[in-house]
């Protein structure tokens, strides 16, 4: 086990730093330049040349990387240059948003996914497995910012019952919870604000809709990939033969058995609903990651851009970190391979 982690750690460090690498050179060869977005319109040659100087922009780019480097291992990600805050202030600010925002899309993507994927399954060339395969493919088919648009239109403008935008109402704005971890659904529970819970959860509902769909379809057609393989197995005709309900089976063995498989991909859709975040952030107004790293690209707000950059692979090598060893933890064939 310890050589396990030891060799997970190293990749994910390597994976980190790779990735500190490819967007710090990418980053310069985004189109604009930050001293006309501090200096504002037509500044003199001088001023630019100062603000390079002060920014270290005219160093060799070899000194500028290691400058970087040495500035991120202390913790400091420079200043963004749109608002003039620290980066770090700004990615903590929203960071709690965007987790919030991911993870509930998340459970709801995995609540409804398994279910339609294992009854697809058990029930192949029937309608209803056609209905279910139907969904799968629209996921698969309409664009984030499409669906977006859609339930915009259809949830807000025709029905009027979701909010189109923001975390919360104007009448809560500025409002202080006993409990406050960042992410409104849980504080206002555990502060016993339920007014401001039903608040909450009427202005999430829109976003996360739309991020659970987009890989609703995955999740589908990978659990019945993985059923459809299991219930073909000796032990499931074996249970069956003894009068157990197929059903039960399904969900109490053929399930469990393909929880390898699911667990993996639950950790790729992951990374697929960050970067999915910034698009239905940026449609609905959600104050997050996504909507910070979409404008700061907008305005080549080059600090700004490589601190989100880094942050959102940071937490998706995490997650495929922690599912490297839910994996290796709930496989036995894992651990006997590693033995030998």
């Amino acid at each position: 086990m310890r050589s396990f982690l030891f060799k997970r750690f190293f990749l994910l460090f390597l994976t980190i730093f790779g990735v500190m690498i490819i967007t710090f050179f990418l980053s310069r060869l985004l189109h604009g330049d930050p001293a006309l977005l501090i200096l504002g319109e037509r500044p003199t040659a001088e001023q630019i040349k100062s603000v390079n100087d002060k920014l270290g922009l005219n160093k060799p780019l070899l000194e500028q990387f290691w400058i970087y480097i040495t500035d991120l291992v202390k913790g400091d990600l420079g200043t963004s240059l749109r608002t003039k805050n620290p980066v770090s202030f700004e990615l903590g600010n929203r960071f709690t948003a965007t987790f919030e925002l991911v993870t509930i899309a998340l459970f709801l993507a995995i609540l409804i996914g398994f279910p339609l994927g294992v009854l697809s399954a058990y029930y192949r060339n029937t309608k209803l497995s056609l209905f279910i395969r139907t969904i799968s493919f629209t996921s698969f088919a309409l664009p984030v910012f499409w669906s977006g648009m859609l339930l915009q239109i259809l949830l807000f403008g025709k029905l009027g019952w979701f909010p189109l935008q923001g975390r919360l109402s104007s009448q809560f704005q500025g409002s202080e919870l006993s409990i406050q971890t960042g992410i409104l659904v849980v504080d206002t529970i555990l502060s016993g604000n339920w007014e401001m819970f039903l608040d909450a959860v009427r202005h999430i509902a829109l976003p996360v809709i739309c991020l659970s769909f987009s890989i609703l379809g995955i999740i589908i057609r990978t659990v019945r990939s993985a059923v459809l393989e299991n219930i073909q197995q000796d032990y499931f005709m074996t249970y069956q033969t003894f009068g157990f309900d197929p059903l039960i089976i399904l969900f109490r063995l053929a399930l469990r058995n393909s929880l390898i498989l699911s667990i993996t991909v639950v950790g790729l859709v992951y990374g697929m609903l960050l970067g999915g975040s910034f698009l239905v952030e940026s449609i609905f107004d959600w104050p997050g990651l996504g909507h910070f790293g979409y404008l700061s690209i907008s305005a080549s707000d080059l600090p700004s851009v490589m601190g989100v950059t880094i942050l959102y692979s940071a937490v998706y090598v995490m997650i495929n970190f922690l599912v490297d060893i839910a994996c290796h933890y709930l496989d036995p064939r894992l651990r006997i391979g590693e033995a030998n």
